[in-house]
């Protein structure tokens, strides 16, 4: 697969040939004019409107030859989204509800397509985690790259509820999301590994010390933007002595006096997104693109990693659902073989929770 264009704010990119490290030598969608792009994915981070009426986050309309065509993918102010899609005097629609009831909470939005499959999909997940929806239908009419190329190219500003677009060539994954950089060391008993070099079947050092299992390592490539925008959390902050780089959605484990005086508990899992205030974390600067790598443990866990310690993938209870399974990452992995998770290794801060944490360590 590779990502094709991405806008946020600050920048609009679209290339046949793909942009950052997707780059090819050869385009990898066709460029002439009326070309069906045949498989793809918009992906959409974005925040629900406060509006009472639905905000286009992103769409196109043209009628040059074929014929009249266009797309809009909208958020709707009750919460959820819509998908027209059009084709001469064709119209389809695929709508969707918010998979939970938090207004604030940065959603994937994504709307793929396969033309060999005549298959669409809608889906809605809360970045970083097992939580998602989708919704399949079957698509009578084509998606052309010229169209999409003509929509970012000309786009002159996004939707004020989105914070990026993205587009690439492939049905994208949904669901858990892997969040450490590929050369994370990771502690095992024979010594420090790159996260990207763990295998099944390879034993991993908890923080508490304990041996654990691999049983799968995933990788995925995203747009370096949003809930997957890189940071790098500077050592001697939650006992590392080097730096660290990860996705905002991936927490890191923290423990001590500290964390049992402001939260009453032992330890606590921090999204590093809620720690990029330039003193324990920064934004790392980064192309569009970025790679990440993640482990799947038995249990949900902390990984030890140069003496801190991060989370493992967490799936939840995914295992009890053929069609969520089949749709995410773990697809190739027999479900006999997956865990179910009930609950995460500790409990999940939220940013004003982060920030009262932070003011009693450094007042």
């Amino acid at each position: 697969m590779t990502w094709l264009a991405l806008v946020d704010k600050t920048q609009r990119r679209f290339s046949n040939f793909g942009i950052g490290i997707d780059r090819h030598d050869h385009p990898v969608v066709p460029e002439e004019p009326g070309s069906q792009m045949p498989c793809g994915t918009i992906l959409i981070e974005a925040t629900m409107p406060h509006t009472d009426r639905p905000e286009l986050l992103f769409g196109y309309e043209n009628d040059d030859h074929p014929a009249h065509r266009f797309l809009g993918i909208r958020a709707l102010p009750a919460g959820g989204v819509t998908c027209l899609v059009g084709f001469g005097g064709a119209v389809q629609h695929l709508a969707l509800d918010m998979p939970v009831d938090r207004p604030q909470t940065p959603l994937w939005i994504s709307f793929s397509w396969n033309a060999a499959k005549r298959e669409a999909r809608l889906a809605l997940e809360v970045p970083g985690t097992p939580i998602f929806a989708a919704r399949k239908m079957q698509l009578d009419m084509p998606i052309f790259a010229s169209d999409l190329r003509s929509a970012i190219t000309h786009l002159t500003q996004i939707s004020k509820s989105a914070i990026f677009v993205a587009i690439s060539d492939a049905w994208e994954p949904l669901g858990p999301t892997p969040g450490l950089a590929l050369d994370m060391p990771i502690n095992t008993p024979f010594g420090p590994k790159e996260a990207q070099s763990l295998q099944r079947g390879d034993l991993v050092y908890t923080a508490d010390g304990e041996q654990v299992p691999v049983l799968a390592a995933v990788q995925r490539r995203l747009p370096a933007r949003g809930s997957a925008r890189p940071i790098r959390i500077r050592a001697a902050f939650f006992g590392l002595k080097r730096d660290c780089v990860v996705s905002a959605t991936q927490s890191l484990y923290a423990s001590g006096s500290h964390v049992e005086y402001a939260h009453g508990c032992e330890a606590v899992l921090i999204p590093a997104g809620h720690l990029a205030n330039g003193r324990t974390a920064t934004q790392e600067p980064a192309g569009p693109i970025v790679d990440y790598v993640q482990v799947l443990t038995p249990q949900h866990t902390a990984l030890s990693v140069t003496t801190g310690a991060v989370e493992s993938l967490f799936i939840g209870r995914l295992r009890r659902h053929k069609d969520k399974t089949a749709a995410t990452l773990l697809n190739d992995l027999p479900r006999r073989d997956l865990p179910e998770q009930i609950a995460t290794a500790a409990p999940v801060l939220d940013h004003s929770a982060t920030l009262f944490l932070e003011q009693q360590r450094f007042g």
